[in-house]
């Protein structure tokens, strides 16, 4: 479900975090911030605030795709499942 992908995505942040993949630990708990206000917004089902804060948080990915703040796994990995999420989202509702 959508959820436990965000579930998933939440988890493996953290992970990327540990691995040095996400180099800014102010990075880091935005993306977790932005994740768990996904979460929320899921459960709620209010899909458009749900699909801006997606937006929001591949914006920064985006924002925040150099190498002295992300590397280009961890961006890979959170830009690509970021936006399954999204199409998995906007399938859903």
């Amino acid at each position: 479900t959508t959820l436990d992908m965000i579930d998933t995505l939440l988890s493996f942040t953290t992970q990327l975090f540990q691995y040095k993949w996400i180099k800014d630990s102010t990075n880091y708990k935005t993306y977790l911030t932005e994740l768990e206000n996904q979460k929320k917004l899921y459960i709620e089902k209010d899909e458009d605030k749900l699909i801006d804060s997606i937006d929001n948080f591949l914006e920064l990915i985006e924002e925040h795709h150099k190498p002295e703040l992300l590397t280009e796994e961890g961006y890979k990995y959170l830009r690509y499942y970021g936006t399954y999420i999204k199409e998995n989202v906007e399938n859903e509702f």
